[in-house]
């Protein structure tokens, strides 16, 4: 069982498996630069955990793309939020055709683990972040936690680590971000990147496997 497996095969009891913990959420999105009309990537969107509290914040003239290579989970998403303004992929948000320079904000809540190469990733998803522009990797536990509980969950995801934030502080610099909020604690890890401009930090060698496995949100 491969990582989309192990998440498509959870996601019809998804949301009464995983309780998150919604005073936690809004404490995280407090600490993120959201304003009203704000366009928005939500990475790793699972069954759209995130998108009731991102619609409170950017209102209805902002948007939210919600992207999850787990389809199940997509399914799912769709069925709960029926939003003009929001709209679900799923597919790699890697190989997803995005735009660069469109989003004001890319959120990664409870997926960072899961990318093969967080390096990599990071500098990719810095692409589509317009100039001012903030990445967020955040979970609403510490990284001991989750590391433990993938350890736990499943063989798929037994290897899949939230690494110190000073590491991935190092990858948000190296994408031509400078450093907001950081917080790595035993209970909350959220960590910013403002894009201080339009270099993201992509040269000819970087690159990404197309099958790159993540997917859905472990809390």
């Amino acid at each position: 069982m491969n990582r989309m497996e192990f998440f498509n095969s959870r996601a019809s009891t998804w949301d009464e498996r995983c309780r998150y913990d919604h005073a936690k959420i809004k404490e995280i999105l407090d600490m993120l630069p959201i304003r009203k009309g704000d366009d928005i990537l939500d990475v790793g969107t699972g069954t759209g955990i995130l998108i009731p509290f991102l619609l409170e914040r950017i209102g209805g003239k902002g948007s939210i793309i919600a992207v999850d290579m787990a389809e199940k989970m997509i399914e799912i998403a769709k069925k709960k939020f029926c939003h003009e303004n929001v709209f679900f992929i799923a597919d790699n948000v890697f190989t997803a055709g995005l735009h660069e320079e469109i989003f004001d904000l890319i959120i990664c809540y409870s997926v960072f683990p899961h990318f093969d190469d967080q390096a990599i990733a990071v500098k990719l998803l810095a692409r589509h972040l317009k100039t001012g522009g903030t990445i967020a990797i955040c979970h609403s536990r510490g990284r001991d936690e989750i590391n433990r509980k993938h350890e736990n969950a499943s063989r798929a995801v037994a290897h899949d680590h939230l690494p110190p934030a000073t590491v991935v502080e190092e990858y948000l610099e190296a994408a031509g971000c400078e450093i907001g909020t950081l917080v790595d604690t035993k209970n909350l890890y959220v960590l910013t990147g403002r894009k201080s401009h339009i270099w993201s930090g992509i040269t000819t060698t970087d690159t990404y496997q197309t099958d790159i496995e993540y997917a859905g949100h472990h809390p």
